[in-house]
């Protein structure tokens, strides 16, 4: 009967945290970009921008409960657009990258989402983003994902479309449309989105469900033997 009531602890405890809908607002704090590159940029549809920051975002989350798709912590990020600006909100939601904001739309949508997902599948890993390559790596991995979300076609290309980018040193640039030129569809569920309606929208990586779960269990064990040993 113990090892039922743990298994029951544990279960419903993860199937709470994986309860979003009705999670409340949480906070989110921007802190650096690190590693990337300044980049200027220029939107047919909103104005210009010099100066930004393109590369890894860091964030500090707090105030999250079991509903939420994250904990608090530190999280590496990408911005999602370059139309809000980056800073501390109180209002933050996490969302399925698909339901993330594009300038078109309430949501990206799942061709968007994967197309994003294969390039940070592909490139958001240590290979490309530690060494002396790092800043133009992670800026060209924040210029892909801003051009997908900016553009509303299919056709991807820093120098020319309704997002355009530009710098003293392109090789960022030019990194980004190499990667831009081969794309495929990626897994939408290794991230997923804080949206803010007053700040930045991020993308994260979502964090490993089985690590959450074998913890629980690791927890729902100490504590069989500790009422073990006090019985």
């Amino acid at each position: 009967m113990k090892v039922k009531s743990v298994i029951l602890l544990v279960t419903a405890v993860v199937v709470c945290m994986t309860m979003s809908a009705s999670a409340d607002p949480f906070t989110v704090a921007y802190s650096t970009v690190a590693p990337g590159q300044d980049y200027n940029f220029s939107l047919n549809y909103g104005g210009s921008y010099s100066g930004t920051r393109a590369g890894i975002y860091n964030l500090t989350i707090s105030q999250t409960d079991l509903g939420d798709m994250v904990t608090d912590g530190e999280y590496d990020s990408f911005c999602i657009d370059v139309w809000d600006t980056a800073g501390t909100s109180t209002d933050y939601r996490d969302v399925v990258l698909e339901d993330a904001p594009d300038y078109f739309s309430d949501g990206m949508g799942s061709v968007k989402a994967s197309k994003i997902a294969y390039l940070l599948d592909s490139y958001w890993n240590d290979l490309y983003l530690t060494g002396p390559d790092a800043n133009k790596n992670a800026a060209a991995l924040q210029l892909v994902v801003w051009e997908i979300v900016s553009e509303s076609t299919a056709t991807y290309g820093l120098t020319s479309g309704s997002f355009r980018a530009y710098a003293s040193n392109n090789a960022a640039r030019d990194q980004a449309d190499i990667w831009l030129s081969s794309l495929g569809s990626g897994n939408v569920g290794n991230y997923i989105a804080v949206t803010s309606t007053s700040k930045q929208d991020y993308v994260v990586k979502v964090p490993v469900p089985g690590a959450v779960l074998l913890g629980l269990l690791g927890l729902g064990y100490a504590g069989m033997k500790l009422r073990r040993r006090c019985d």
